[in-house]
């Protein structure tokens, strides 16, 4: 039988990473995002779509506007999402879990489907806050139980109990996937605000820099996404083929280096131009960090500030749901994922920071070259 895959949130930053890999590698692909065919087109040379694939705009808020693009699609890559740590829970869960609902129902409860497997996008925010690193050196895994402590990360967390639920179901396969925190060329958000601090020398850093984050291309992202689907009977053991576990069905995605906040940042300023780099700027708050630590008990009081005065204007770095991150470790443990196989095409984040940053160097749209 001839295997389409249809990716959800195609226009997005992973998103779009799935599509390109898999065009890349001769499949069929549907694509879908509520961006429009001109909008979508553009992301390909001289805006024309190549020939194996079609893109077929859609709301996955809609159940009737969506199950149409299912004809003949037998793999599915779910990643569309509403990521937006200022929108409301009642939003967050409008798209993120009646999304979810409406891609299951289309693909497992509408009979004249033919889709065999489902790889749907979670978060490894579902794990939540004050996280130390266990005897493993990391304070994330797969055999810990989420508890999501904000509006978006409770949305994920829905997303994946519900897909879970439906595993086994007609026989259809369900995996989860979990990425850390995405860097790579196309990212217009989320990490960016890191990239963006590395590149106006903050370094005044919660709890001096001293906790740890995961983290991986988005290259990766969607790559470990496709190779779960092309490889689910040889990493399947036979209890995920009924299980309705999200934690049994899921892979954190993540390089193996957890780095400290400190070296991650230094990891970009290395890889910043010399004539680029505000070094006057770096000075001036190292030497804030050196007199004044800044701690939970000063930060999180002037980031609800911040947000209760802002609301949805509030800088992704200043919201006191993604400043909380900050006072944890939030390292994740890799080894489930790599078990099967997969092989990281940027295994350290040297390689991933290296990467990103050659976009931003490089580009005319680049952080590196935007016009003050």
């Amino acid at each position: 039988m001839e295997r389409k895959y249809l990716v959800t949130g195609a226009n997005g930053n992973v998103g779009f990473h799935v599509v390109k890999q898999l065009l890349d590698e001769g499949k069929d692909v549907v694509a879908t995002d509520l961006s429009s065919p001109d909008q979508f087109a553009l992301n390909f040379k001289d805006s024309i779509l190549p020939k194996n694939l079609s893109y077929k705009p859609a709301d996955m808020t809609n159940r009737f506007n969506f199950h149409p693009i299912f004809n003949g699609v037998t793999d599915v890559i779910h990643v569309a999402a509403l990521f937006n740590h200022n929108a409301k829970g009642e939003l967050l869960n409008r798209v993120n879990k009646t999304g979810i609902e409406n891609l299951m129902y289309a693909a497992i409860v509408i009979s004249c489907t033919e889709v065999e497997q489902i790889v749907v996008f979670g978060s490894s925010s579902v794990y939540g806050y004050e996280l130390v690193a266990e005897e493993s050196g990391y304070a994330l895994h797969e055999d810990k139980q989420p508890n999501p402590q904000n509006p978006y990360a409770k949305s994920k967390q829905s997303t994946r109990e519900i897909a879970a639920a439906y595993n086994g179901r007609k026989g259809i396969q369900i995996r989860i996937v979990d990425p850390t925190g995405v860097f790579g060329p196309r990212n217009k958000y989320g990490n960016l605000t890191v990239l963006e601090a590395a590149v106006n020398g903050a370094f005044w850093l919660p709890n001096d820099g001293r906790n740890r984050s995961s983290n991986i291309h988005a290259e990766d992202a969607a790559g470990f996404a496709i190779y779960l689907l092309d490889n689910m009977d040889r990493v399947s053991t036979r209890s995920k083929l009924t299980s309705q576990d999200p934690q049994e069905l899921s892979y954190l995605v993540a390089t193996p280096d957890a780095l400290t906040a400190k070296d991650l940042m230094q990891l970009v300023w290395e890889n910043i131009p010399k004539e680029k780099r505000k070094e006057g700027t770096r000075r001036f708050t190292e030497f804030l960090g050196k007199r004044i630590e800044l701690t939970a008990e000063i930060a999180l009081p002037f980031s609800r500030l911040v947000h209760c005065l802002l609301g949805k204007r509030t800088p992704a770095m200043l919201n006191p749901y993604v400043a909380r991150y900050g006072f944890s470790d939030q390292s994740a443990d890799p080894h489930k994922m790599l078990a099967t196989g997969y092989q990281l095409k940027f295994p350290t984040m040297e390689h991933v920071i290296e990467d990103t940053m050659r976009f931003h160097r490089d580009n005319p749209t680049g952080l590196l070259n935007k016009k003050k």
